[in-house]
């Protein structure tokens, strides 16, 4: 098969579709990846063909960012956001780029992150089937009625036939990777297939450092606000925070920033003291430390909850995004966390929240009983591929 993987310009979203498009690639089977150009030497790094499609907004939306983002007008905010931005001009742009892609590479399978749509429209126009990669978490959201009355909008601007439903967006088949006691509504998609993700790259290696906090005195914490959470300098302060807080925890704490950024050397770095308990990074492997920790705070976002679950890791969420403030509700409601308001916390609410959660096992027992219900899902390697086999069984290029 030739499969053509389209994504968002964003790295959390690419990072989602690469385990999908290496394990293709390990079958024998040709991969390359729309994205834009910033993400080339990302793409083919991994040894895999980069077609360079659609714009780069996602910085430019940080930066038009107008203050924050309450918890309270998260939803509405959210539908915003897709409606405008997945479904806005980007998505045409896109459409061209990938349409351009098919005829002059000829996949059989189009597959996208769930948010990217310009890769969807294409192969509508072209007749293809299109798969797409479960990276939002509660993906059904594509289904509100804002986004699909502008989705519906632009593909009547591709030459297609209205989809009053938006339900075409899943056609062919959905490659869903949340746990299904985690979010049983992800099974009512139309074509969805589960499998299991834990994240850990082929060739991930801990740092030497790592084992020398891992001891028999004290648990060991993993604190990160996530890829995508990392680029907007109003995160800053809380972040601080919660180094400040870890602190006054009895542990050993792992805190990563993020790669490159400056505001992290001026604003937290260089302004912040950092406790004895406290290690600060720009990055870790992450889906591969999950596996020493004891707690982990985060952000809520998708692969992050993703990756605790699997490993049976009990959580402190600090929710700041989109759904991650769902996401941070299911930890409290499967009892595996609790959450922390990133409006209004104080140091001294982390290290009560990260104390609590590691000395009570009830949270540990119910992180893993969520884990053990997990891995009955099979793997995203060969489950994966034997899905899209399938699929392209059944739609034959024509």
């Amino acid at each position: 098969m030739k499969l053509l993987f389209c994504s968002l310009p964003a790295h959390d979203h690419l990072l989602e579709l690469i385990p999908v498009a290496e394990a293709a690639k390990r079958c024998g089977h040709d991969v390359a990846i729309a994205v834009s150009e910033r993400f080339a030497a990302t793409v083919e790094a991994l040894g895999i063909e980069h077609i360079t499609a659609g714009p780069d907004w996602v910085g430019a939306f940080i930066d038009d960012l107008d203050g924050d983002v309450l918890p309270e007008d998260m939803e509405d905010f959210t539908q915003t956001f897709l409606a405008e931005l997945f479904c806005g001009d980007a998505a045409i742009a896109m459409g061209n780029d990938v349409a351009k892609a098919i005829e002059d590479w000829n996949p059989d399978i189009v597959l996208r992150d769930t948010g990217e749509l310009g890769g969807y429209l294409a192969a509508e126009r072209a007749g293809l089937p299109h798969v797409t990669v479960g990276v939002l978490d509660f993906n059904g959201m594509m289904l509100g009625k804002g986004v699909v009355a502008a989705l519906d909008l632009r593909r009547q601007e591709f030459g297609l036939p209205s989809d009053p439903d938006g339900r075409r967006q899943y056609a062919y088949g959905h490659i869903n990777m949340l746990a299904p006691d985690f979010a049983p509504e992800e099974l009512e998609l139309p074509n969805v297939f589960t499998v299991r993700v834990d994240g850990v790259r082929r060739g991930d290696v801990l740092p030497a450092w790592v084992g020398e906090l891992v001891d028999d005195e004290r648990p060991l914490i993993y604190a990160s606000f996530g890829t995508a959470a990392s680029t907007i300098p109003s995160y800053g302060p809380p972040l601080a925070k919660v180094i400040a807080g870890m602190g006054g925890v009895d542990a050993n704490v792992i805190v990563s920033t993020g790669k490159g950024l400056d505001w992290h050397g001026k604003e937290i770095m260089g302004g912040v003291p950092v406790p004895e308990n406290v290690r600060v990074v720009e990055w870790v492997p992450q889906a591969l430390l999950m596996r020493s920790i004891d707690m982990l705070l985060t952000h809520a976002g998708p692969a992050t909850a993703r990756q605790a679950i699997v490993n049976g890791v009990p959580v402190v969420a600090v929710p700041l995004l989109f759904d991650a403030f769902e996401i941070a509700n299911r930890f409290e409601q499967h009892g595996m966390g609790v959450q922390l308001d990133w409006t209004s916390f104080t140091p001294e609410d982390v290290a009560t929240a990260a104390t609590t959660v590691l000395n009570d096992p009830k949270y540990k027992r119910a992180a893993r009983r969520l884990q053990a219900r997990t891995l009955t899902v099979p793997p995203i390697d060969d489950a994966a591929i034997k899905f899209l086999e399938r699929i392209h069984a059944a739609n034959p290029r024509r």
